[in-house]
């Protein structure tokens, strides 16, 4: 998906969206995109396009949550040996945070496994996610004040679970 043309870019993304909102292609469409994330390393930024677009344009965060999910229920140890799947996935994780940083608060749950993980890339991601929210949340007043302290709290568990990396 690497077009220049913005308006083509948005009718690509606006095709798959309305597909997953739709038509209930949400499974097959969010496999998809991890599959894509984990295989190319220049498509983060685009499919955080895509999916700020269906929270955007259709309200739907039906494709964020699933993604999350299905990220979050990966096992930490695929990516010890895929580091460039890692990075991908971090990256796709990281830019979701600067797009849509309330629902990333409020599914924040789902990625923080990947805390425990030996990889480091993955648990760096987690890490500036929180960073990402946590400033966003000091910034914006229109993030409620439970999504600010649900950041906070996540934040300070983390410091207190500190890995050393290997």
């Amino acid at each position: 998906m690497h077009v220049k043309d913005k308006e083509l870019k948005e009718a690509l993304c606006s095709i798959v969206v309305t597909c997953v909102s739709k038509y209930g292609y949400l499974e097959p469409v969010t496999s998809t995109i991890v599959n894509l994330l984990h295989k190319h390393e220049h498509l983060p930024i685009h499919l955080a396009d895509l999916v700020t677009l269906s929270e955007e344009k259709y309200h739907d965060s039906s494709l964020l949550v699933a993604i999350l999910q299905e990220i979050g229920g990966l096992n930490p140890e695929d990516f010890k040996h895929d580091k460039s799947g890692a990075e991908s996935v971090g990256d796709f994780l990281v830019a979701l945070a600067d797009r849509v940083p309330k629902l990333m608060t409020q599914n924040l749950s789902l990625i923080t496994p990947h805390l425990d993980s030996d990889a480091y890339k993955m648990r760096n991601a987690v890490v500036q996610v929180v960073g990402k929210l946590v400033a966003k949340a000091s910034k914006d007043p229109s993030l409620d004040n439970a999504a600010g302290d649900e950041t906070l709290r996540l934040r300070s568990k983390q410091v207190g679970c500190s890995v050393p990396s290997f």
